[in-house]
Parts: C-alpha cells; structure tokens; sequence
C-alpha cells in the first residue's frame, strides 16, 4: 500500500529493504482543514540491521529504544527525556521495571515462569493459578502481612484488594468473590454470550441479543436493520449514510470521511478531536460554544505503537503509563511529576487486563470502580473522598468524560450498549456483526477496536502451555482426563495422539501439537488438536516433520513466550 485519499485528506506510506514502514504521511485537504480542523502529520520509525524498532517519531515527541540480543527493550528515552527501563531474566521475563533510576515494579515467578508476585509500592500483590492455568486467586498485602507460600492461597481478610475466580467447565468465569464488591455471579449461554450479571451491590443485569449478535434493551425487542441499533434506555441513536452515529443523547457527533469523530457538541460546548498519521488520537480540546477559541480542558497524547504511553491533561500535568509484560494492554502503573515531586500509582486489575482499584505508593486505596458487565463504570466505591484521575477501562479504551464514550484507538465505544457507534474499519474481517464488541467482555479483548480478541487468541494468549493445550483438545471435542494412546516430541514441541469416536460410530484418530517453529506465526507458540487426515487404506496422512495432518476444523489455543507445562 503506498496511498489512501478522500476528500478530507491524504496518507502516503514509505517502506525500507525489508517492506518495513518507515514513515506515514497525512495531507490533509482545504474541506479537511475548514470542516475538521484536521493538521498535516508524519510519524516516522527506525530499525536496526536485524529489523527491530530504534525510534518512533511523531509530532509530541521521540521515543528510542535499546534492547537486548532477543529484542527486549532493555532501555526507552520517552518524549520528555525519561528513562523506563526493564531486566530480564532467562528468554525475555521481566523482573524488574524502573523508571529514571526510581523502581517501580519487582516480579518474581513460578517454575512456569507465571508471574506469581509484584510488588505495587509497599503493597505486594500475589497471583494463584488452577490446574488448567488459569487464573485462580489475587491478593494485595500491606507490610507485615504473613508471608505467603507457594501454592498458597491467603485469606481475603486483612487485603488491600482480593480477588478469587471460579472457572466453568467451558473456559469462562462463572463467579468473581472480590473483597471489595461481593460475590458476583455470571451466566452465559450455549454460544458463549453473557446472558446474566448478579452482584451483591447493585441491581442483577440481563443481557439479551438478537440472531446477529446484537446487545437489545429486552428480550421482545424487534429487528435491528443493518445491525444500526435504534436506542439504548432512553436513548435515541441516529446515524449518517456511513452507519456512523450522529446522535446520542444531547450529542450531536461529526466524522471526517476516514471514519474519525472530529467533534462532538452537547449543550453549551464542544468538543474536537484530532489524530496523527496513523490514526491515532493525539489531542482533545473542549470549548464554551460562544466564548471564542480558549479550550475550557485540553489533553495531549503521547503513543508507544498502538499504545497510550502518556498524556497531558490541562492543569494536571504529564502522567506516563506503563504495562504488564504479558498482557501489553493491562496497565501496571502510572507516574505524574519529575524529581521529588513525582508520584507513583498502582492499578489491580481482573482477569481481563481491566482496571478494578488504584493504590497510592504507599498502599492507600485512591481509586475502586463498579464495572459492569460491557464495561460503563457505574460507581466509585473506594470512599477516598477526592477525586483521581483514573480513565482506563476495559483493554485499549479510555474513558472521556466530556462524552462518556470510550476511546477505542481505532473506533469509539458506548458502554451503556455494550457496542462501537462506527462500524469496523475492517469491514467483515472482523466479525459478520460491524458494531459487535464481544460476545464475552470476560473472555474477549478488542484494544485496537477491530476484532474482538478470546483468551487463547493469538494477541491474546494464554499464560501457559498447559492452559493452550487444554483449550485446543475441548475446541476439538477430545476430552481434557483422556489419556493419549502414544506421544512424541521433535523440534516444534510435543505430539500426542488419541482415539475418539467418529461420526457414525467406530473411532479415529485425533492429535494434539504443539507448535513453537510455524513459519506463518513466528515467536507465536501455539498448540492444535483436531481429526488426523488419512489416505484411501485409512492411514494417517504424515507432513513433513513426520506429524500428522489435521482436517479443518481444528482447535487452536495460543500461550505466552516462555509459557511452560
């Protein structure tokens, strides 16, 4: 791709030897500049010989990196001059990251190399996980607190904030005990969807959905012509000719013609956003409608890839994010101010990567919200008595209050519906249903806005081998306490066969793989299970690597870099 137009702009697209972008360039047009205030923009990058980022540029600053000989990051200089440093250990686990010399984050790791502990300031935070991999328990102790043993899963008394997760037989999480909010119960139906939400502290919630995937207000709600929902409660929705909602409460919504919501008027302001050359918002001003061109609030933002790195917020100043190793969407802590004035914060979040508490260093709780099942934060339970600055919500999303939209990178999100108000960018690739999110906030993730991601996906990987493996044998129908008639292993991972019934009695035979050298998914370690093709005489079919070929139809479950059985 070297061009996109239209009729508010420009983007042209330069590649280095080895079809790496190297720069991105918008023009925007005179209708782009007087309609949308839209501003000519160019990020630019750099590699080294082995093809690794060096440096991104754009227009609120510069980020290098240096990095290790497997190409971790051992050393990026933000935009502002600061230092985030990581060390690993072994193939690339984080086990420390600071901050200008000012250590933020210290994790120590099981045998798996699951992360099982974090220190949070003078809060250490530790993670359980059951039998199949999965998350199990969290714990936040303050100083003092008995030492846990591996294995061990501490009271919820005497905890900062603690969670404990119970899995159904299905791979979703069936009960959520949290210290701070009760018990919560969820439900879903045969396909997957989140049917139900039952909390101690707030009313049950319901969820229907019509054939397409649709989130309905009842269940006797009629059809959604071209999946564009007509309201939500008593909101009223409209739309343009491009399925881009134009109304929405006391809102009226602008978009440019590259599908970016350039402005928004409610009541007596407006609002007005702009983005760079990759499309990425940088800036949001709000404005009195009649009291000239002074912006009431303003915030600038700083990007790492795909990535919010920091933001300026009028009056607050800086405050730089930072993020779990792997979870790259799962925020770890934030830090405002420079010096002896800086501040670190510490956010604990569910399985999901989702902020749920944010602790000051010294372990007071700031900040606790009330998520719903889609994602609207009904309540601050955390009693703090002051306000803190705390936008992050589900993976990739930022809360703007001047909206109360959800900032999705690449779309914006409704969290009252549970829904993008554009449709996806692209198109059918991302799901049949354009404005669909997920049919299980719990067990999917979308942070670029643009395809839902389930735990197990390939940008959403399961923490270890174990947990892939299982996944891959119940998305096949092989049951998980089955034993396999024979196993093996060469340079890819582990092979093990088993015998399952067929279609009209009789059985085959099935095979689980691992995959750690596919060509089509490098450094993407995976497993697969499914049906064993055979010849005419009922032989199985054998690749290359002396494996056997799997019919379509197979399960496929991805796991962490350096996850382990």
């Amino acid at each position: 791709l070297l061009r996109t137009e239209n009729e508010h702009g420009q983007r042209t697209f330069s590649y280095n030897r080895l079809d790496q972008i190297t720069a991105v360039t918008l023009t925007p047009t005179e209708a782009g500049q007087q309609q949308h205030r839209m501003q000519a923009d160019t990020v630019r990058f750099e590699y080294d010989r082995s093809g690794w980022l060096t440096a991104e540029h754009a227009g609120n600053g510069s980020i290098r990196y240096q990095r290790d000989a497997l190409g971790n990051p051992t050393d990026i200089t933000l935009p502002d001059g600061q230092h985030l440093t990581h060390l690993y250990y072994g193939s690339g686990h984080l086990l420390q990251t600071a901050l200008d010399g000012l250590t933020v984050s210290e994790y120590e790791r099981d045998s798996l190399h699951r992360q099982i502990m974090r220190t949070q300031g003078q809060l250490a935070t530790y993670s359980g996980y059951d039998d199949d991999g999965l998350l199990s328990w969290q714990r936040s102790l303050a100083p003092g607190s008995a030492s846990v043993l591996p294995g061990q899963r501490p009271a919820q008394q005497g905890c900062v904030t603690s969670r404990d997760y119970y899995w159904n037989n299905h791979g979703e999480v069936g009960t959520i005990d949290d210290s701070l909010r009760g018990s919560v119960v969820y439900s879903y139906d045969r396909s997957g969807y989140l049917t139900g939400r039952s909390g101690q502290m707030y009313d049950h919630d319901r969820y229907y959905y019509d054939k397409a995937g649709n989130l309905l207000d009842n269940e006797g709600q009629g059809p959604v012509m071209n999946n564009r929902l007509p309201g939500c409660g008593r909101d009223r929705y409209g739309y343009n000719e491009w399925g881009e909602l134009t109304t929405r409460r006391d809102q009226q919504l602008e978009w440019n013609a590259q599908g970016q919501l350039t402005r928004v008027i409610s009541g007596n302001t407006e609002t007005h956003y702009g983005y760079d050359a990759l499309g990425r918002r940088t800036r949001k001003a709000t404005y009195g409608r009649h009291t000239g061109h002074t912006a009431r609030s303003r915030t600038d933002f700083v990007w790492e890839g795909f990535r919010l790195l920091q933001e300026n917020v009028q009056q607050q100043g800086w405050r730089t994010y930072l993020y779990d190793a792997e979870q790259p969407y799962t925020p770890v802590a934030s830090v405002t101010g420079k010096g002896e004035s800086r501040q670190v914060w510490y956010y604990h979040t569910d399985v999901t990567g989702t902020p749920q508490e944010v602790t000051a260093a010294d372990g007071t709780l700031v900040w606790a919200g009330y998520i719903r099942g889609f994602g609207e934060n009904a309540a601050d339970i955390s009693n703090s008595g002051a306000y803190f600055h705390q936008p992050l919500r589900l993976p990739g999303q930022y809360f703007d209050d001047e909206t109360g939209l959800h900032y999705n990178l690449f779309r914006y999100y409704a969290p009252e519906c549970g829904r993008f108000v554009s449709q996806d960018p692209i198109g059918l690739a991302g799901g049949i249903n354009l404005y669909q999110y997920a049919p299980n906030p719990l067990s999917w993730v979308d942070p670029l806005g643009l395809s839902g991601e389930p735990i197990g996906s390939e940008n959403n990987p399961f923490d270890s081998s174990r947990a892939a493996r299982r996944e891959a044998m119940r998305q096949a129908g092989i049951p998980t306490s089955q034993q396999p008639i024979s196993q093996s292993q060469n340079s890819s991972g582990r092979e093990y066969s088993y015998e399952t019934p067929k279609p009209g009695g009789g059985t085959g035979l099935s095979s689980v793989q691992e995959q750690t050298m596919d060509i089509s998914h490098p450094d993407k370690p995976h497993w697969e299970a499914g049906q064993v093709k055979t010849d005419d005489f009922g032989n199985p079919r054998m690749n290359k690597y002396g494996r056997p070929q799997l019919r379509n139809g197979k399960g496929k479950a991805y796991y962490g870099k350096g996850g382990c059985e």
